[in-house]
């Protein structure tokens, strides 16, 4: 609809939000019952990402008025001049570790956490 009818998002969105509606009403028989059910659902985990958003910008603003911001980058500049093993340094420290998984994005953070040891265990030496 955005790029079709040159829409706008907020009315794409409305609209796109309506024939779902009315998609579970007459195609899948969903009650009103279920439907109120499935919004305040939606609604709940609405207000949960946007309290990790918000309390990930309220981080990022305190780190900054500390002016931790600036002695990372410097830290970082201070380790390699090279700027892709500067991106590779902040990645491999932001990356959460990951259980026994097949998954290949859980492959994929373990070999960048493995790289990274590497890296620095050469660096140390």
């Amino acid at each position: 609809m955005m790029v079709g009818f040159r829409w706008g998002g907020a009315s794409a969105g409305a609209v796109g939000w309506f024939m779902a509606l009315l998609a579970a009403l007459l195609f899948f028989g969903a009650t009103p019952e279920l439907i109120a059910y499935s919004q305040l659902k939606a609604v709940l985990l609405t207000l949960y990402v946007l309290q990790i958003i918000w309390m990930a910008l309220v981080l990022f603003n305190v780190v900054n008025e500390a002016g931790a911001i600036e002695v990372i980058g410097a830290g970082i500049v201070h380790l390699t001049s090279n700027r892709v093993m500067q991106l590779l340094f902040l990645g491999g420290f932001s990356t959460p570790s990951c259980r026994e998984s097949r998954s290949s994005e859980c492959q994929w953070r373990w070999w960048r956490r493995c790289w990274s040891r590497w890296v620095f265990s050469q660096w140390w030496r």
